[in-house]
């Protein structure tokens, strides 16, 4: 991690919210929601933003959210009526659902960027706006490691492009055994992308929080990321070996159950299968805020497999046990959790020298 936490002052981030005062606002927010077909769904989201904006503390200040919900709900329309136009334009024909698809994956490196920069100057701390400078051409270049897994498929959708046209006006031709060889090597393109996929997805993991944290501004103090691409393939191999790890413990489980003939003990399996999710979560969290500044600043989370594949685990059951009611609680959790194990080394008086 560059930069050291020397003559810097550890302020850990605090959650002060409860389950309790955060389900008071998700069942009206939830009820309103249905009652307005969906139209109160934008307020919902800025009530939500706003009760865990202003109980997430740094140095004992709350964060605050301004976002406007009618730009919220005219953005959400606008997004409906696109994907609404685009869905009935793919039923015309081929050639119109291969324009819309790509013009879909076009528009995402847009979108994102317009998003990050509403969120950004929405979000305040000590009543100063954060700002997003990030492009359209940044986000690209970070997104574009999907756009590599995904060549194979679209190349190999580029070539049976002809035999999807005489496909429509004939549609016997699915039966002929060139179509069928065709629709194989489809298959094959779509396993290579999975494949590249899986290969590539720590880099881009890697790239996207570089480009999230590199173009994050408070006041004249900018964002940094400065972490390798081989921290993040260390990350996902670390949860591979959790992953592997999970599989031998299950199967001594499952031994031990049956060498004393206690079929109660396969109970155990359940927390069990939540390490390798939990591990993703952790090392993911913990490299990326390992290697992020803002200014001279360091971050710090020390989540830990344990802890969080219990918390996982548990909010399951709550779920499951109070027929979803109990949402508010597991998110509130889950928050905290995070939040309370995730540092900012600060120089003193920084806060205050930004804002003056």
């Amino acid at each position: 991690m560059q930069g050291s936490s020397q003559d810097k002052v550890e302020s850990r981030f605090r959650f002060t919210g409860s389950g309790g005062e955060y389900f008071a606002i998700w069942i009206v927010n939830l009820l309103l929601s249905i009652i307005t077909l969906g139209i109160y769904s934008a307020w919902a989201k800025v009530r939500r933003e706003q009760y865990f904006h202003r109980n997430t503390l740094l140095d004992d200040q709350p964060f605050e959210y301004t976002g406007d919900p009618v730009r919220i709900l005219i953005g959400r329309v606008v997004a409906l009526v696109v994907i609404g136009v685009g869905s009935a334009l793919q039923e015309v024909n081929v050639t119109l659902a291969l324009a819309v698809t790509a013009g879909f994956f076009l528009l995402f490196p847009w979108v994102v960027v317009r998003s990050l920069r509403f969120r950004a100057r929405n979000t305040r701390y000590r009543n100063l706006a954060f700002s997003f400078t990030g492009t359209t051409w940044g986000a690209i270049k970070a997104y574009f490691w999907i756009f590599v897994a995904l060549m194979p498929l679209v190349a190999a959708t580029g070539l049976m492009y002809p035999e999807l046209r005489a496909l429509e006006s004939s549609p016997d031709l699915a039966k002929s055994p060139e179509f069928t060889n065709s629709m194989l090597m489809l298959a094959g393109a779509g396993g290579a992308s999975l494949l590249l996929f899986v290969v590539l997805w720590p880099a881009y993991q890697c790239h996207v929080r570089a480009f999230l944290h590199r173009h994050i501004r408070y006041g004249n103090v900018q964002g940094d990321f400065d972490a390798p691409v081989s921290a993040f393939y260390g990350a996902v191999l670390n949860t591979v070996g959790v992953s592997l790890l999970t599989l031998i413990l299950m199967g001594v489980i499952f031994f031990v159950a049956r060498l004393v003939d206690q079929p109660w003990l396969m109970l155990l399996v359940y927390p069990v299968l939540f390490l390798p999710q939990a591990a993703y979560s952790v090392n993911l969290t913990n490299v990326t805020y390992a290697h992020a500044r803002i200014g001279d600043n360091n971050f710090a989370a020390d989540l830990r497999v344990a802890p969080m594949a219990w918390l996982l685990f548990t909010n399951l059951l709550l779920l499951m046990l109070t027929l979803g009611l109990a949402w508010p609680w597991i998110k509130v959790r889950l928050a905290r959790y995070r939040l309370e194990h995730t540092s900012l080394f600060m120089k003193p008086g920084l806060v205050d020298s930004v804002l003056g």
